[in-house]
């Protein structure tokens, strides 16, 4: 990156990871505000496009640590995608990479697993379709938190949300989920009840 970029992006970039339930607006302003820069609505925009590759980059720092976690616990992971070949978890002997698939296929995949993980890509005011296809496809949802998942959804009722800041404890809840086949069953049929109720494209 140029010079000026470079020096907020390594700023931008550390105040996420220390910060990891700030969304990339309030952590750009932050950075901002300690270099005592005032910029308009516009520009800010424009500024946090250009350093988007910074939140893609912090995204996959913490989707590499979680899934890392669930692995060193012993908790077998299937991922989809020829990228997974290359990630410094490939050789682990809990993780089950298979090659990429389609949308039909994904959602077959969906509806054959207990749990659906997902580790947001940095939209923290929001969250992704994924999610909802991963309920309405009849598996139990686990994500990291954002705004408005813990506004249009209860965790422990209808989903499962985890800190960023605390993967540690993320093993031993989902261990309890897998132990517990009715609460899991419990969950995944109130996250696909709330989606069908509240979130199809319809609404």
């Amino acid at each position: 990156m140029r010079k000026p970029y470079r020096i907020l992006a390594v700023r931008f970039l550390h105040t996420m990871r220390w910060n990891p339930n700030y969304t990339a607006e309030k952590a750009l302003h932050e950075v901002l505000d300690s270099y005592g820069k005032k910029i308009s609505d516009n520009d800010f925009l424009n500024l946090l496009e250009a350093l988007k590759c910074v939140t893609a980059c912090i995204s996959g720092y913490y989707r590499e640590k979680v899934i890392g976690t669930l692995l060193d616990a012993g908790i077998e992971l299937h991922v989809y995608g020829k990228e997974w070949n290359a990630a410094p978890f490939a050789r682990h002997k809990y993780i089950r990479c298979h090659p990429e698939t389609d949308v039909g296929e994904s959602l077959h995949i969906m509806q054959q697993a207990k749990i659906s993980i997902n580790i947001m890509t940095w939209h923290k005011d929001g969250f992704t379709e994924r999610i909802l296809n991963s309920m309405l496809a009849g598996a139990a949802v686990v994500s990291d938190r954002s705004n408005r998942l813990e506004e249009e959804f209860a965790d422990g009722e209808d989903i499962i949300l985890f800190n960023l800041a605390n993967i540690e404890e993320l093993p031993n809840r989902i261990k309890e989920l897998l132990s517990d086949e009715e609460q899991l069953k419990r969950i995944a049929a109130n996250g696909e009840k709330k989606v069908r109720e509240k979130h199809l494209w319809i609404h």
